[in-house]
């Protein structure tokens, strides 16, 4: 890439003269300049190196065509989902209802629940945070525009009409060789949206990752005995593992997501907790939304922790990996 093999050129010249070049020499954004320019000559070995890798991401998420055109603020709304779970402000329902509303909707609903003012203020602190910053100013060294984040949004938008070629040059510029893909936030999409999303990102290759929360998702609401809670838990980690059970593909391991809902676990391999846990969620079933989110983890803290212990195993019989958001104890 013409952005690497200026600063691979720039780095060879000036070892031969044996002095640390400037940071236009270099070939590096300004934004980096003084980065650069405060290291050690040997650092310029190790940064060519490893700049040439390609690069292995253990965790991705779907990336869909709905952001293909966007505004700056909703860019960083919808970035700050990871760190602000937005909708989780407001009850549920109500925030997709405002963001996606009429005028009248959007006016009454923001009138009850102050929306906009809470997503500005969201909005504005995630904007002067430093990833953003330095976002922006990767972004426009790579869209060739002013590093603002009004500018970067209008250019990337020119590139909304042929969203996907601006994706796959994306991972061609960062050199990404594999991922891989959970597929337990899929933005409401479904299987076509993930081969939609794997055709776009070639040659860089897509290894899927299943959630155990996903199978939880689809086993926790039946009013069934814990030993055919247990059994088909099981036989649905199976296919997902040895069959075709991650949307009409394999998966290359599993993901789970426990450390917001019961903090620090260790794995649990007695029944008996679980089974408790499991009987105490049937009971509570149909009023766990009126439980807070404390009540409500404490209800399946045994049984998420067994779950998540059986999918371990599974894991490790394969020697498959397991990414989690936990820690382990």
């Amino acid at each position: 890439m013409k952005k690497q093999s200026r600063r691979s050129s720039a780095m060879k010249s000036a070892r031969s003269k044996g002095n640390v070049p400037s940071s236009p020499d270099r070939g590096v954004p300004e934004h980096l300049s003084v980065f650069f320019s405060r290291q050690d000559p040997r650092f310029d070995v190790i940064f060519e190196a490893v700049d040439a890798l390609p690069i292995d991401d253990t965790h991705c998420h779907l990336i869909t065509d709905q952001d293909a055109v966007t505004t700056p603020q909703r860019f960083l709304e919808r970035i700050s989902l990871t760190g602000f779970p937005i909708p989780r402000y407001f009850p549920d329902g109500v925030y997709v209802s405002w963001l996606n509303g009429d005028e009248k909707t959007k006016y009454d609903l923001n009138k009850t629940f102050d929306i906009q003012n809470k997503v500005d203020g969201i909005t504005a602190n995630i904007a002067e945070s430093i990833f953003i910053k330095f976002l922006v100013k990767e972004l426009a060294s790579y869209l060739g525009c002013r590093p603002t984040l009004n500018e970067v949004i209008e250019a990337r938008n020119e590139r909304g009409s042929d969203y996907w070629s601006y994706v796959n040059g994306l991972f061609r510029d960062t050199k990404y060789k594999n991922i891989m893909l959970e597929t337990g936030v899929l933005d409401g999409r479904g299987p076509e949206a993930i081969s939609l999303f794997e055709d776009a990102i070639l040659p860089c290759q897509s290894y899927r990752i299943s959630r155990i929360e996903q199978v939880q998702g689809e086993l926790f609401g039946l009013d069934i005995s814990f030993d055919e809670f247990e059994d088909r838990y099981i036989k649905r980690l199976h296919e997902i593992l040895d069959g075709n059970g991650n949307f009409g593909k394999p998966s290359y391991g599993m993901k789970s997501y426990l450390l917001p809902d019961i903090g620090l676990i260790r794995p649990l391999y007695e029944r008996r907790p679980a089974e408790l846990s499991w009987q105490a969620l049937r009971k509570s079933y149909d009023s766990r939304n009126n439980l807070d989110r404390e009540e409500s983890a404490q209800v399946t803290k045994d049984l998420c922790r067994y779950t998540f212990t059986l999918a371990l195993e599974e894991c490790l019989k394969r020697n498959r990996p397991i990414v989690t958001a936990v820690i382990l104890l």
